[in-house]
């Protein structure tokens, strides 16, 4: 029979039928994030930037200059702006340290505050199939198995009707299923890390032994993407702030454990501190992109997301309503991030409602009790001020959408918990506590799965179809039929999209020169220089940045006359809003490109 000794003695548990069942809403749990992951969210593309750290081969072309002839960001094309230290590659795009062994890309830093390690599975994967669909099955599978984690956290401190429910929150949450067709390995680890890192946490108030929990959680988070130090910090200080439980057990050898830990906790983060050591010792100075990989543009946007509080201006992604949207309708994050369309709010409804008896069983936690603490009312205290404090961390450092995701598993660990509480006060019964928990979490389940189902509507009605599957689909049949065999593109949502989709064609990417801010027209003669004999795509862009150059067509073709070239239009896609997408045909000098 099932007894955690570790856990809370819940009279479910004293059940044998108990310790055959509690398993099953685990199953169905999965079952629906399958269908959900299966039959929803089909319209997705490649992200571009995200691939660039899981596809196999070279990282792609990222030309930084081009006021003669094009300079690279990395050492392995001439002229460069790496470095090269034996095995060891610089780079000032993604990935920006990497090995080179051989034929083979190794990447260990996605950018100054990002490891690679969490995408090399998906390398693997990709490098031996070449399916980026498949990479997307896998990080789908991983999913999976974070919802098991979730399970058996909830399972072990709280019992199987707060696990069941934690789990279908989680399975049907938006965050957490869209994420996983969208992005990588990268977040899967962040929110892995997160989990072992309470879980230590917890145990260790407890007076378990936790220490590795503790420094996996902590070495995992931190090697996937600094970004950690957020949660970490929030979760330390609510653990302060509510200090449940009884406190861990003094070590022995504090000072050997100490050592350990950091030990771990080092190897983990080696591939960061060496790619942060090779980038200022040999790169310093020679930095010419303007990107939010390097760390000084990145904290020059944290502080406009800061002011933007107080009345400033932030990027469309990283609007002020975020939270809102990510709590509530996570559908109209679309409307200022890619120019969506109004979306209905019917299931904000559904979410209010859900969210009303959350806030119902956290009350029921938080009243004065005299027979002392209850162990699952603890933790449920614990999570209802770490989740906060995790959210306001996070938002203050970026407000885009899927940093917030980061927390997903701990919402749902919070909402099974809670909805699990309040239930247990109308019903005597184990059987009725978990029908009350399942009716109690329906609001929430069906409003997840109500945003999941139209989310490909709202993503048919963007204003740049280069992010959809769809529109990629579109451009990868127009290169194809005008026979492209050298292309050069200018669009950041580019990057990386069609070294996936087209590995054959040889693709080159203007927008880390475009970064630095010159004069539009001097930057659109330096593309027509490179690009002579070859192709330049332009594109709508999804939103105003920095990395983005499209000019109209009459503009480049008066500018490569002034210099003696011939460029024409050769194909054009558009869409309900107008020409989106342009493929310029670009003659080399004196010559008329028919």
């Amino acid at each position: 029979m099932y007894r955690d000794r570790s856990g809370p003695q819940d009279a479910g548990n004293d059940s044998p039928r108990w310790n055959l069942m509690h398993q099953l809403p685990l199953a169905l749990a999965l079952s629906l994030y399958f269908a959900l992951a299966c039959f929803t969210v089909g319209n997705v593309g490649v992200v571009g930037e995200v691939a660039a750290g899981w596809k196999a081969g070279p990282p792609p072309m990222v030309a930084v200059s081009l006021s003669s002839e094009p300079t690279w960001s990395g050492p392995y094309a001439q002229p460069n702006a790496g470095s090269s230290l034996g095995f060891l590659k610089a780079s000032q795009t993604r990935p920006m340290e990497y090995l080179r062994l051989g034929p083979f890309h190794v990447p260990l830093a996605l950018n100054s505050y990002t490891g690679a390690i969490a995408d090399w599975p998906a390398r693997l994967l990709h490098a031996a199939t070449g399916s980026w669909r498949l990479v997307m099955a896998l990080h789908l599978l991983l999913g999976a198995g974070l919802i098991g984690l979730v399970h058996r956290f909830a399972l072990t401190w709280a019992g199987p009707r707060a696990a069941g429910l934690a789990s279908m929150l989680l399975a049907s949450d938006w965050s957490f299923v869209y994420y996983r067709k969208v992005l990588s390995g990268i977040e899967l680890a962040l929110q892995l890390g997160l989990i072992l890192f309470l879980w230590g946490l917890w145990k260790h108030r407890q007076g378990g032994r936790s220490r590795s929990l503790v420094a996996a959680g902590l070495g995992i988070g931190l090697m996937a993407k600094i970004t950690f130090l957020p949660v970490l910090l929030a979760s330390l200080l609510a653990l302060v702030l509510v200090r449940p439980g009884k406190g861990g057990r003094r070590s022995r050898h504090p000072r050997a454990g100490m050592k350990r830990l950091v030990l771990g906790v080092g190897l983990l983060l080696l591939p960061l501190l060496v790619s942060l050591l090779h980038h200022q010792l040999f790169l310093a100075g020679d930095l010419e992109v303007r990107s939010h990989d390097n760390l000084s543009l990145q904290w020059s946007r944290v502080l406009d997301g800061l002011g933007s509080m107080v009345g400033g201006k932030a990027p469309a992604r990283e609007d002020i309503f975020n939270l809102l949207y990510f709590l509530g309708e996570p559908l109209d994050w679309f409307v200022p991030a890619l120019g969506a369309e109004v979306v209905p709010r019917w299931g904000l409804a559904l979410r209010l409602l859900g969210w009303s008896f959350v806030l119902l069983g956290l009350a029921v936690a938080w009243r004065p009790r005299s027979e002392g603490a209850d162990g699952r009312d603890a933790l449920l205290r614990f999570l209802s001020v770490a989740l906060p404090l995790q959210l306001l961390f996070l938002f203050a450092c970026n407000r885009d959408i899927h940093h917030l995701g980061q927390v997903s598993p701990v919402l749902a660990l919070l909402g099974g918990l809670a909805l699990e509480r309040c239930s247990s006060v109308q019903a005597a019964s184990s059987v009725r506590r978990c029908s009350l928990g399942v009716v109690l979490a329906l609001p929430l389940v069906l409003a997840g799965v109500s945003s999941l189902v139209r989310t490909d509507g709202v993503l048919q009605g963007i204003t740049a179809p280069t992010f959809s599957r769809q529109g990629q689909a579109s451009l990868v049949q127009m290169l194809r039929e005008q026979g492209v065999r050298e292309l050069w593109t200018s669009d950041y949502d580019l990057y990386g999209v069609f070294e996936v989709l087209m590995p054959r064609l040889k693709v080159r990417h203007a927008w880390g020169a475009v970064s630095t801010g010159r004069r539009r027209d001097d930057l659109t003669l330096g593309i027509l220089r490179a690009a002579r004999g070859g192709h330049w795509l332009i594109v709508r862009p999804t939103a105003p940045m920095i990395y983005n150059l499209h000019p109209s067509t009459s503009r480049v073709v008066s500018l490569a006359a002034d210099i003696g070239m011939q460029v024409r239009e050769v194909a054009r896609l558009q869409d309900e809003r107008g020409t989106w997408a342009r493929l310029l045909e670009v003659g080399a000098d004196g010559n008329r490109s028919q």
